[in-house]
């Protein structure tokens, strides 16, 4: 008989490994997962295949320059992918080329906008009775052409505003960018921070991407690798990225680097790379409320039942932020 320890209901962004106990005719052996390292991707740009200004070579040639390690063409209505760019630009270990597409849709004047990162083939919108007919039905011609579905900029951008009652409302929706264009909220309009504790404190399961969106690449503009995520992978492969995301073992950034982190009894461990900043990390729980505040380099929390979930964010000293993914007890 072989037992697995069982692991905790959320547990994102676990160890590099990952040590299981196996009971093997009355012995006890351990065995660990294979490695994991941290890989950096943008999964949110445009070329001149549909509002970029730049070509899809100047803009996959940016991002091997600035040593991300993977990324995701996603042109309005467009699959800027084919098996030549792959085997132009992917290298064991170095870069790889995810397909994607940003389905672009709506109801009425509500812009809706989704990423469908890892598609086998192009995603048009299918438009909809309501906003969340056109998300939901959406996200699932996304998941049938077998990608991972995201919101995209659920407020700022196109006075989106999509609110935190519908994402709620979405079964099969896993993702949304905490961090594109105007993510910090204003002239009436929720914060992603607040849509998401808002999600979140009604038990749903939502996980925070971070993207630059960029579409102009001109040496003046600053959206190039303004925003990212850093993905806890076994290998660089799309297969293993794109299952990492679905477990959530990755976090969002705009600079903020963590080196390690863990949990462990329901206690929290973070060692963020300092590089001489100052950090201010914010534990937050159920309805947005700040259960604590740690300033070390090292932030750490004990998790209790009452918490129901736990997530940080983290503030560098020069205005950069890490969004970790939430952790239910």
């Amino acid at each position: 008989m072989v037992a697995v320890l069982p692991e905790p209901k959320i547990d994102a962004m676990k160890k590099a490994t990952y040590i299981f106990v196996l009971f093997c005719t009355g012995h006890m052996v351990l065995a660990q997962e294979p490695a994991k390292k941290w890989y950096k991707g943008n999964i949110h740009t445009h070329t001149r295949n549909s509002d970029g200004n730049t070509s899809i070579d100047s803009v996959i040639n940016w991002y091997v320059s600035q040593k991300f390690d993977f990324m995701s063409i996603t042109d309005h209505n467009k699959l800027s992918y084919d098996e030549t760019l792959a085997s132009k630009y992917n290298s064991e270990e170095k870069f790889l080329l995810i397909p994607g597409v940003e389905v672009t849709d709506r109801f009425e004047k509500t812009p809706v906008h989704l990423n469908g990162i890892g598609v086998s083939e192009n995603v048009l919108p299918l438009s909809g009775t309501s906003v969340d007919n056109v998300i939901a039905g959406n996200l699932a011609d996304i998941s049938q052409k077998n990608g991972l579905g995201i919101l995209n900029h659920p407020n700022g951008i196109l006075k989106a505003a999509i609110t935190s009652e519908q994402i709620s409302r979405i079964k099969n929706l896993k993702f949304f960018e905490v961090c594109c264009a105007d993510f910090k909220g204003g002239s009436f309009k929720p914060s992603t921070d607040e849509i998401w504790d808002r999600v979140l404190s009604k038990g749903k399961i939502l996980y925070g991407v971070a993207a630059d969106d960029a579409h102009n690449f001109r040496p003046y503009s600053k959206d190039p690798g303004s925003a990212w995520i850093m993905v806890n992978a076994e290998k660089l492969e799309q297969k293993k990225i794109i299952e990492a995301m679905e477990k959530g073992d990755f976090y969002a950034t705009t600079g903020v680097i963590i080196r390690n982190y863990s949990i462990a009894d329901h206690k929290i461990q973070i060692e963020i790379e300092s590089n001489g900043y100052g950090f201010r990390t914010y534990f937050i729980g159920q309805n947005g409320k700040v259960l604590s505040v740690d300033e070390s380099d090292n932030p750490t929390f004990k998790m209790k039942k009452k918490h129901k979930y736990v997530r940080c964010r983290i503030e560098r000293s020069d205005g950069a932020y890490a969004w970790l993914q939430p952790n239910f007890y």
